[in-house]
């Protein structure tokens, strides 16, 4: 797919993340069998959060959310809606949060905690494995870091 749809930052009263949430329940929950309202994350709401959200025709295809502290950048709920899958806007979402947070110089490691199939997509994007495999939401998991270069 060219890159003919945008990268936005979403504000959590905005209509978009009404459709963050509703890809969040169908891309990672529904098909765990969690719970509608399980896509709701602890850290929504929090002003230390954001919304970064791939738009195209009008309609959220891909979404990630950040949560900075302690010169810690977290990454969550990264998602491409299944129609977009491997168009390379994960890889932009990502990119784009890298981007713009090299020369953040408060900002000194961004992780996340990846689904197994997954970390080859973020090896390719300069994240490193730590640790050991674990378990969250039933699923296993492997902690991602990257190191910010500023």
């Amino acid at each position: 797919m060219e890159k003919d749809y945008d990268l936005k930052w979403i504000c959590e009263d905005e209509e978009y993340f009404k459709q963050i949430l509703e890809l969040r329940y169908q891309i990672l929950r529904k098909p765990i069998n969690m719970k509608r309202g399980t896509e709701n994350n602890l850290l929504d709401g929090k002003k230390e959060t954001k919304h970064l959200a791939a738009i195209f025709e009008g309609n959220v295809i891909g979404c990630v959310s950040i949560y900075e502290s302690n010169q810690t950048l977290k990454i969550f709920q990264m998602l491409v809606d299944i129609d977009f899958q491997k168009k390379g806007i994960g890889r932009n979402l990502i990119k784009k949060i890298q981007d713009e947070f090299k020369d953040k110089k408060s900002i000194k490691t961004i992780y996340c905690h990846a689904r197994a199939p997954v970390v080859p997509f973020y090896e390719k994007l300069g994240f490193k494995k730590e640790g050991d495999m674990f378990f969250e939401v039933g699923i296993e998991h492997y902690k991602m870091i990257y190191q910010n270069q500023n």
